[in-house]
């Protein structure tokens, strides 16, 4: 951890209570009370606010408009919501089927958010699924790199959605 940050060691009886047990630093007592959804709902706060210092400091060294971020996860939420839709009616599988780990459609719907001034119109929604593995020919198509054919087969490039030139309308 950072030493000149402000983030101190977590409570981590009170994480453990609620079944996140982490190995290191990850929330705070700055953020601790803040959310509405127990410590998950904290950590969640203190991912925002560190994804706020990173795009504040694209400002600041003026590479924010042609600088793409991608903000995704791996899988649905961790076990423990189920523990927190009863303890705070939060319901972080966004009241799909299971979570993190399971076949059904809650252990994969995920964040899947992608910024990049320069190229993506502001507040753009895209309705149509997409996956991680379409990052390979995203990316790919974006560099002008030609894939081996058995190079990722199953992605699919996003860029021509990305550019606005299809399926994409504006979140209003």
């Amino acid at each position: 951890m950072n030493p000149s940050s402000n983030f101190k060691t977590p409570n981590l009886e009170r994480l453990a209570k609620e079944g996140i047990i982490f190995t290191d630093d990850h929330s705070s007592d700055t953020v601790c009370g803040q959310g509405e959804a127990g410590a998950y709902g904290e950590f969640m706060i203190e991912t925002d606010w560190h994804l706020g210092r990173i795009m504040d400091w694209l400002d600041l060294i003026n590479l924010s408009e042609n600088t793409m971020i991608i903000f995704t996860s791996d899988n649905g939420p961790e076990t423990t919501w189920e523990k927190r839709n009863v303890l705070y009616n939060h319901s972080s599988n966004a009241n799909l089927r299971e979570g993190k780990r399971s076949i059904d459609e809650g252990g994969h719907r995920v964040p899947f958010v992608i910024r990049w001034p320069n190229l993506i119109k502001s507040k753009s929604i895209h309705s149509g699924p997409v996956c991680q593995a379409d990052l390979l020919a995203t990316l790919a198509e974006m560099l002008n790199v030609n894939l081996l054919d058995n190079a990722g087969e199953d992605s699919q490039s996003l860029f021509k959605i990305l550019k606005g030139s299809m399926n994409l309308y504006l979140f209003q």
